[in-house]
């Protein structure tokens, strides 16, 4: 019997030049193979007749080839295979790229199912319609029929392996493998209407109707959301462990500005705020995504952030993606500490800066003369030196790596 843990080279027909193969799609052992899942399926259709409202549609046509009509032709690196193909009154053209070998391969009066994409072509010497495909694939007639209602797994692939050879793989792993486990008893699996891990992985590599691959598919897509949420638990519970020395205290500051403010906060603006400054002084550190439309105000919520830290005689940090929006940033927190008087020392630190310009920013950083840091990716420099930060926002968080907002992070205790 197979392990999860085991080498996909104890999988029969997994000899070693596969493995290398299988290693090249970071599949090593078994559990790699299996949670290799398919990024869609292949379904063989019954064939069917073209008609001129089928142009643009991905068909399945039988035909047989036109005695005499395959043309090769040089273009550029490719060799070009035209083939005229009879599918009962119509004639298909049909346009094969470096495929010289077509020419053996079909047989006057065999019959071959063409899956590809129709095109509705005029001829413009004679103006009348006829029908095209490009590289379409192609198979005798009696494999596809063999293959029809199969749901056929199309896995990312890498040269020298095919969709056959990892479905095999996978099918015998599955069917000879120890025991899958399951954190789910059958009675949980019940009440939330979802398969067994088996049935499941079972139900996507090889399955036997869609409907088979949708129950499939709803158990896999459980699993990773499940997980997903137990780590997200598990990290706040590591959090909690952590405890800030000194919370933030409640002040008036932001009370003050927000009822001088020459318009009302909307009730988002409010919920978010209320949050956030509960979260603040909290001895458990606090991780938010401030979520918004462009123009629903965000960067008054931010500054309101900004503003209690520096009430408390902290120190806060908003760093920006791009110089241009760190300096509108800039002016916008200047002008209102200009017309409320606000306790906000800000400070600029871009990239461009001249060496004095950032020697002296950074003097005031360390010293504590800035309360308030405005600037890109400058800010997180090792060479920037914090006096006391309490607050970090990382604004279009999106456009920073993880490693960028973690070390700006631990700027702070």
């Amino acid at each position: 019997m197979l392990k999860l843990s085991d080498s996909v080279s104890c999988i029969k027909g997994v000899g070693e030049k596969t493995a290398a193969l299988f290693s090249k799609l970071h599949i090593q052992t078994v559990e790699d193979l299996l949670l290799y899942l398919p990024r869609g399926f292949e379904e063989f259709h019954e064939p069917v007749v073209p008609g001129i409202s089928d142009s643009g549609k991905i068909l399945s046509v039988a035909v047989q080839p036109v005695p005499g009509s395959i043309v090769l032709k040089k273009a550029g690196r490719y060799l070009i295979s035209f083939v005229k193909m009879r599918c009962e009154s119509s004639v298909i053209s049909v346009r094969f790229f470096n495929m010289p070998y077509i020419k053996k391969i079909l047989r006057n009066g065999e019959t071959y199912v063409l899956t590809g994409k129709l095109e509705v072509k005029k001829n413009q010497r004679t103006g009348e319609s006829y029908f095209s495909m490009l590289q379409p694939k192609i198979m005798k007639e009696e494999n596809y029929r063999a293959l029809s209602g199969v749901l056929m797994p199309v896995y990312p692939l890498t040269k020298g392996l095919s969709n056959k050879t990892i479905q095999k793989a996978c099918v015998y792993a599955l069917n000879h493998i120890d025991s899958l486990p399951d954190f789910l008893d059958e009675g949980k699996r019940e009440k939330l209407g979802l398969l067994s891990v088996n049935d499941a992985l079972m139900g996507i590599h090889c399955p036997h109707s869609d409907d088979e691959y949708r129950k499939s598919r709803k158990r896999i897509a459980f699993d990773e959301f499940f997980w997903f949420l137990y780590q997200i638990r598990q990290n706040r519970e590591e959090q909690s462990e952590f405890l800030i020395r000194e919370p933030l205290l409640p002040v008036a500051d932001t009370e003050r500005l927000i009822e001088m403010l020459p318009y009302e906060l909307t009730a988002g603006q409010k919920k978010a705020w209320h949050e956030i400054e509960t979260d603040m002084e909290k001895k458990i550190p606090m991780n938010r995504l401030l979520q918004g439309d462009v123009g629903s105000g965000k960067t008054v919520i931010a500054f309101l952030t900004l503003l209690k830290a520096c009430a408390n005689g902290r120190q806060g940090c908003l760093m920006a993606p791009t110089e241009v929006l760190a300096e509108q940033h800039f002016r916008g927190l200047t002008e209102l500490c200009r017309n409320y008087h606000l306790c906000i020392k800000p400070v600029l630190l871009l990239g461009s800066m001249s060496a004095k310009e950032k020697r002296e920013a950074k003097k005031g950083i360390t010293d504590g003369s800035y309360n308030v840091i405005i600037g890109t990716h400058a800010v997180i420099q090792k060479s920037v030196e914090y006096n006391n930060l309490a607050v970090v926002i990382t604004d279009e968080q999106h456009r920073f790596g993880v490693s960028q907002r973690e070390t700006l992070r631990r700027k702070g205790d």
